[in-house]
């Protein structure tokens, strides 16, 4: 179980659909005769709109999860090799280039990558492959993006006795 603190609201225009449809024609054609014998056309979709958004900077996501300036920095250079799966895979000499780049150690880009994973920014799934916490990032369309955010379960906790807010991950 992973711990997120992004919050997941969505209003009715968030989630109303909008109507695409797709036009397909499948032609079979005897070409002996030159006689159509099957004709195969429309498919129809519909798809959710992507929510409504508002512009945010990695400054302030790090400032909302108390990661450090540095941490920020960190998290930008990853962003960076997100592929359109919002999955980034850090091998030692990544690892090694924004250490470089920073002007910093790889033990000291290990100890973020550590943090970033334990404030659930990063959910990760095999030794230096992660995933970027699809509810605060996405690369691509919304669909897809929409489709990463379903992978994964969520349940809000709230606890009245010190007015916080948690929400669990569980990667299916």
């Amino acid at each position: 179980m992973s711990k997120i603190i992004t919050p997941l609201y969505e209003s009715s225009a968030e989630t109303s659909t909008k109507r695409i449809i797709k036009e397909d024609t499948t032609i079979t054609k005897n070409y002996e005769t030159g006689e159509i014998t099957e004709t195969e056309t429309t498919d129809e979709g519909f798809y959710d709109r992507e929510p409504s958004y508002i512009k945010l900077y990695i400054a302030d996501i790090s400032h909302l999860n108390n990661i450090t300036k540095f941490g920020s920095a960190v998290m930008y250079e990853l962003l960076k090799l997100m592929d359109y799966k919002n999955v980034i895979r850090v091998l030692k000499d990544d690892k090694e280039e924004i250490a470089e780049k920073l002007e910093t150690t790889l033990q000291v880009i290990n100890n973020n990558l550590t943090q970033l994973t334990k404030k659930h920014i990063l959910i990760r799934q095999a030794t230096s492959k992660y995933l970027i916490n699809p509810n605060i990032f996405g690369k691509g369309s919304w669909k897809e993006n929409r489709e990463l955010r379903k992978s994964l379960k969520l349940s809000i906790h709230y606890d009245s006795s010190n007015n916080e807010r948690t929400i669990l991950t569980d990667e299916e």
